[in-house]
């Protein structure tokens, strides 16, 4: 697993504080736009004088998701502090703050961020998954078996927690578990970058 979110942006250029579009909403929510068009998109949101507080949060919080694909973790993190001003009950912010806090080397912070994702949500298996994938980065493999494995409960097909366990559990030495999950990772997610080089590092196809 690595910390790489889908962003949200807009391909237009901001106007005024009123002039934001339907296409700016479309463009700062959809899953998968390009990182820049997203920015431009949430940036118009944020400067419209017709959203509501919690329609903005969301705005910085989309726009911190882009920030960070870019490796722009300083502004992401300034992001989504501005989304928790505005709503500061929305676990994901935490969840996304806590990852740019991870790409910084800042653990401590990241940790205590997927923690209050955790108690807001506890359904949320990206916080469970982002929260082992830190742990195991530390070396607190047994530690991280825990939260992955309920990460899974909550969401088995999700490949990036497949891959996460399948890291832990090679670092543990659980060789065949390991390659079982890099494998279903792989069927879910053909082309898994960080499976099939597991798969490598253990001396097997996938």
């Amino acid at each position: 697993m690595r910390w790489i979110l889908i962003g949200f942006v807009v391909a237009c250029v901001a106007g005024t504080a009123a002039a934001q579009t339907p296409q700016d909403r479309h463009w700062c929510e959809m899953p998968g736009a390009d990182d820049d068009v997203k920015i431009a998109a949430c940036t118009a949101l944020i400067a419209s004088t017709t959203v509501t507080p919690a329609e903005r949060a969301a705005a910085f919080d989309n726009r911190s998701n882009a920030e960070r694909n870019k490796g722009l973790y300083d502004q992401a993190i300034a992001d989504d502090d501005q989304s928790l001003v505005l709503n500061p009950n929305v676990s994901d912010a935490y969840d996304h703050r806590g990852i740019g806090f991870a790409e910084k080397g800042l653990y401590a912070a990241a940790l205590a961020d997927f923690n209050q994702a955790i108690v807001l949500n506890a359904g949320s298996a990206s916080a469970y998954n982002d929260r082992a994938f830190l742990r195991h980065l530390v070396g607190e493999d047994a530690a991280a078996l825990p939260d992955v494995e309920r990460s899974l409960r909550l969401a088995p097909e999700d490949a990036d927690a497949l891959e996460t366990r399948a890291e832990i559990r090679e670092r543990l030495g659980q060789r065949d578990l390991a390659i079982e999950d890099y494998r279903a990772a792989l069927r879910i997610q053909p082309g898994l970058q960080l499976a099939e080089d597991g798969l490598t590092r253990l001396g097997v196809t996938p």
